[in-house]
């Protein structure tokens, strides 16, 4: 009976003394889209940076920023890098804005060469790149996923015409799904980001507004951690993003960028020419610790506009609006870089 007790008071210790070391070795899961924000956090995963900083990472892929906030909000992810979808996750006031990846150019809205939009130059006072009018755009039916960037440029090329998000019809499709539909005849036009935007250009559509023209806003993908999850394993995280932001130094040299990004594409389910591959590179830009310390280098600038844009069109709560500023920490950078970043007010 002696030994029994003895037994089971030593598993009982062995058990402890695991649960006390599970919080700290446990692999950090990382939510991301196989995008161009992935590719530093694959790139570090693959070339053992991460394992150098002493931590685990885990990356799980989802089809846009819609379903990472979701996973997000259910626990099964601690970490999402992603794009302006992460407002929302943001404006819930229990997550923090920590790092910025990428420049996020060449998406816009695509119609038909036949479309009536095609015709209507000139509409928009002060933009005449932006094609048009009040008439041609209401009840326009556009493909696109909810909830992301796609959304956010819709609803802006409406507001270029004094309408709004209700006066247009959003409807929900995965990018690639999104692209197919719209190439066999469905939508009247298409919320398009790369690659499918590079597709639709050299496909012969029209090009009716940039994201950058739709909505006045230079945007950022980036990085968010579960405010808890920071409190508990800051040192983690810290170590996350110095590793992250090695890897995108690494990835600012084209050829080196080029040579991954096409393999670990291909070996996750995108397959890009080498156009295509081009114009990613060219339109997005890695963010690295020189560009954050230029002067006009803004941290969540980006992130502000669309917030404030969503709160306009009544997808952001004034109650809610707040938290998105509040999110933005540059701590993380600091500790993790030894920089000082200056931070949207």
């Amino acid at each position: 009976m002696k030994k029994y007790i003895l037994a089971l008071l030593l598993l009982v210790s062995i058990l402890i003394s695991c649960g006390t070391k599970s919080s700290s070795s446990k692999k950090i899961r990382v939510g991301t889209m196989v995008n161009t924000v992935a590719l530093p956090i694959a790139y570090a995963l693959e070339n053992n940076m991460y394992a150098d900083e002493g931590i685990e990472i885990e990356i799980l892929t989802f089809a846009s920023g819609a379903p990472i906030n979701e996973a997000f909000a259910a626990g099964e992810i601690d970490i999402a890098a992603s794009g302006l979808a992460s407002v929302f996750a943001l404006a819930q006031g229990n997550a923090k804005w920590i790092g910025e990846v990428n420049t996020t150019g060449g998406m816009g809205i695509f119609v038909r060469q036949d479309s009536p939009i095609a015709k209507e130059v000139g509409k928009v006072p002060g933009n005449s790149n932006i094609l048009g009018s009040v008439e041609t755009v209401r009840g326009l039916q556009i493909l696109g996923p909810l909830g992301t960037t796609a959304q956010f440029n819709a609803i802006g090329y409406a507001k270029k015409f004094g309408l709004g998000g209700n006066d247009i019809k959003m409807i929900h499709m995965d990018n690639g799904p999104a692209y197919q539909a719209f190439i066999a005849g469905e939508g009247d036009a298409i919320a398009a980001s790369p690659p499918h935007s590079f597709q639709a250009r050299e496909a012969g559509y029209i090009l009716a507004a940039t994201f950058e023209d739709a909505t006045d806003v230079v945007s950022m993908d980036g990085i968010y951690v579960g405010t808890k999850f920071l409190e508990e394993r800051r040192e983690d995280v810290v170590k996350f993003i110095r590793a992250t932001y090695k890897a995108s130094e690494i990835l600012s040299d084209y050829q080196t960028r080029y040579d991954f990004e096409k393999d670990w594409f291909e070996r996750n389910g995108r397959v890009y020419d080498d156009k295509t591959l081009d114009n990613d590179i060219n339109y997005k830009v890695y963010v690295t610790p020189a560009m954050m310390q230029e002067d006009t280098y803004v941290f969540g600038d980006g992130m502000t506009g669309t917030a404030e844009f969503f709160y306009e069109d009544n997808k952001i709560s004034k109650d809610t609006l707040p938290n998105v500023q509040k999110s933005y920490d540059v701590s993380v950078i600091k500790d993790a870089l030894g920089i000082d970043v200056k931070v949207d007010k």
